[in-house]
């Protein structure tokens, strides 16, 4: 596939799927709050944890059709904890550190994905040779899964350790 037509379908995969999965991951967290406080990290902690086996595939296959589906799927996912995160933050931090909260908040976000996740990938890149073997990618790459299911188990715990401070168990 060229890079113009990565580029294109990228851009309206941003807006097709991307808002509208935005505002459904707030609606649908919401939801799981009828579990307890801790609600809305459960509903992340699936989302992060039905994106592991989908990344394994998606790095594994060489269908085309199949990539455009799963990578479709898979922004999906990687979108619906934006409103979840932002209202735990907001509930966490209380009315007076909110603004701070979510400073902090998407500071480390960043910090984390971009100047931590992205090189780490690079040095992986350059440690399995992917200029003379770019298949190899894929094994770098399966940096995120693993940060996927790590991320759904760091989830399910900040969603039990908001029920034990409320005082109910999910």
């Amino acid at each position: 596939m060229s890079l113009v037509l990565i580029g294109t379908v990228a851009g309206i995969l941003s807006i097709v799927v991307g808002v509208p999965v935005t505002i459904f991951g707030g609606y649908a967290s919401d939801r799981f709050r009828k579990f307890g406080s801790g609600g809305r990290m459960l509903f992340s902690t699936c989302a992060a944890l039905a994106s592991v086996p989908l990344w394994l595939a998606l790095l594994f296959s060489d269908n085309v059709a199949l990539l455009l589906i799963l990578n479709f799927v898979l922004f999906g996912l990687a979108l619906t904890w934006l409103g979840p995160a932002a209202a735990d933050v907001h509930d966490i931090a209380g009315p007076h550190l909110r603004g701070l909260g979510i400073g902090i908040y998407f500071s480390t976000v960043n910090i984390v994905a971009y100047g931590i996740g992205s090189p780490v990938i690079g040095k992986l890149n350059d440690w399995l040779q992917v200029s003379r073997n770019p298949g190899m990618m894929r094994y770098s790459l399966l940096l995120c899964p693993v940060s996927c299911a790590l991320s759904a188990l760091l989830l399910w715990s900040g969603s039990r350790a908001l029920q034990a401070r409320d005082g109910r168990g999910l």
